[in-house]
């Protein structure tokens, strides 16, 4: 029955995906190209392109509607006493928080901590290891740096060490000292249900008063991240998030491990789910970490992202649709595969299309309808924060968030496709590190934008006698400037005490 169900949501999905191409190439204008097939071809293209990024907005949409309801129902989990042995794997490279890590350790329920380190420089190594000669921590390192961070992990898995559980933690998060005991409870509630738990994923949110840019956008993270999970795991697609969640040992070892991808969250995700795992989202157990400190480290952040999800969309696509996995679960993480590649494409197609009536005699123009569509599909992420500080009353502030969250994302359209080109090019997708001290050079972040956006507004004017099908591109320049400069200036909230849950 089961099996029968998925087909056919799975068949009305794609239905829907397809009649949504079709209407995007029936209202867009005929392009000429000067060959017959690349006027139509590149209208199909258009079309599947448009369709994708509607189909986005349709699951988004689907998203907000379903939050308020399954809010709603969320329950209370109870405790239920267990022994089960659990590890604390914190991972470094250059970037160690001994602060973080000591209150980290402070659980209610008995833990043995590792730090994995794959630091390179010999401070770092030092402060280490006075860390763990204070505090009796293991210290794990290896030969070298393969694999990422998946790599660092599995390293310590082949060593052999015997732990139900491991909780995955990043170098800038700080857990509760109830987060362990807590999400024991999760993992038996589920258990006690019949499933077999692979990852209890717990919820993040941003610590506050570090700079003023984290300020302004990490609760964006928070809200909407907690948003999609919460929905996501009404439909048994929840995804581990790479860090702050409890992972079975057991599901690692059916899966082989983390897959050796910069992704390794995502892949993860997908392998536990293959072998029957459950990975549930658990919004009661909230871990701080940092939000980037400025435009500069928000930037390398989401370089990462973009080459990591055209890493998998090249790799895990086609065994993802192969899979017994929910027909919603596929398709979701399809969609979330290919964000990076739909925005870039969106904009490349676009420039062409647009481009090519502005010289064609019919003189056709784009829907404007069309345009509008696209950027509301866009712009409904933003909609969880901008909803919770409208009912903080505070609607100034929720009308600038919006303008400004608008421009931020516009302004990664540039490095969003250098990202995509060369990684779909044959590139190795590269594990970027966060940087965690603000930049010195303002320049050096939008150089390239406004390298590339003056050489397109020339090429556009050259030859086809106009700007505009370049100034998307431009108005993403411009951002990238803006910013550039703005980010660092950001007034910086009153500092106050970062989220400490009490059990």
């Amino acid at each position: 029955m089961r099996t029968r169900t998925d087909r056919l949501l799975l068949a009305g999905l794609l239905t829907l995906w397809a009649g949504l191409v079709a209407l995007a190439v029936s209202v867009l204008p005929p392009v000429d190209l000067g060959v017959p097939w690349a006027g139509a071809t590149a209208t199909l293209l258009a079309g599947a392109v448009i369709g994708t990024v509607w189909a986005m907005a349709v699951r988004s949409l689907v998203v907000l509607a379903a939050y308020p309801l399954l809010r709603r129902r969320q329950r209370p989990v109870p405790h239920r006493p267990s022994d089960d042995s659990v590890a604390l794997l914190y991972c470094t490279a250059d970037d160690f928080d001994g602060a973080r890590l000591a209150a980290s350790m402070q659980q209610t329920h008995p833990v043995t901590t590792c730090i994995l380190d794959d630091s390179r420089r010999t401070d770092s190594r030092a402060a280490i290891d006075a860390f763990a000669r204070r505090t009796g921590v293991e210290v794990v390192r290896r030969a070298d740096r393969s694999g990422f961070k998946a790599g660092n992990l599995n390293h310590f898995l082949s060593l052999g060490h015997a732990h139900d559980w491991v909780v995955v933690m990043d170098s800038d998060q700080e857990l509760p000292p109830t987060f362990v005991r807590r999400a024991l409870d999760h993992a038996a509630d589920r258990a006690a249900s019949g499933v077999r738990v692979g990852v209890v994923q717990g919820r993040q949110t941003t610590r506050r008063g570090v700079t003023g840019f984290a300020d302004e956008f990490g609760p964006l993270l928070e809200s909407h991240v907690h948003t999609t999970m919460l929905v996501r795991s009404a439909f048994g697609s929840t995804c581990f998030l790479g860090r702050g969640g409890l992972v079975s040992t057991t599901c690692l070892r059916a899966t082989g491990g983390f897959p050796e991808v910069v992704a390794e969250d995502m892949a993860f995700s997908i392998e536990a789910a293959r072998h029957g795992f459950d990975v549930s989202y658990a919004a009661d157990l909230v871990s701080v970490e940092d939000f980037p400190v400025d435009y500069a480290a928000f930037k390398t952040q989401h370089e990462k992202f973009s080459q990591s999800n055209v890493e998998m969309l090249r790799r895990y696509a086609g065994s993802l649709l192969r899979s017994p996995l929910r027909a919603w679960h596929k398709i979701d993480l399809m969609l979330e595969m290919t964000t990076a590649t739909v925005g870039v494409a969106v904009t490349a197609l676009l420039l062409v299309f647009s481009a090519a009536t502005l010289t064609a005699s019919a003189g056709a123009s784009f829907p404007a309808w069309v345009g509008l569509t696209l950027g509301a599909g866009g712009v409904l992420p933003l909609v969880p924060e901008t909803l919770r500080r409208l009912r903080g009353r505070d609607p100034v502030s929720a009308l600038l968030f919006v303008v400004r969250a608008m421009a931020l994302y516009s302004s990664m359209l540039l490095s969003t496709a250098g990202a995509v080109i060369g990684v779909l090019g044959g590139r190795r997708a590269r594990f970027i590190v966060t940087p965690k001290t603000r930049t010195r050079s303002r320049a050096a972040t939008c150089r390239t934008d406004v390298v590339v956006a003056a050489v397109l507004l020339a090429l556009t004017v050259a030859g086809c006698g106009s700007p505009v099908p370049a100034l998307s591109v431009a108005t993403a320049a411009a951002c990238a400037v803006y910013y550039s400069v703005r980010s660092g200036r950001w007034e910086t909230a009153s500092p106050r005490e970062d989220l400490r849950l009490a059990a």
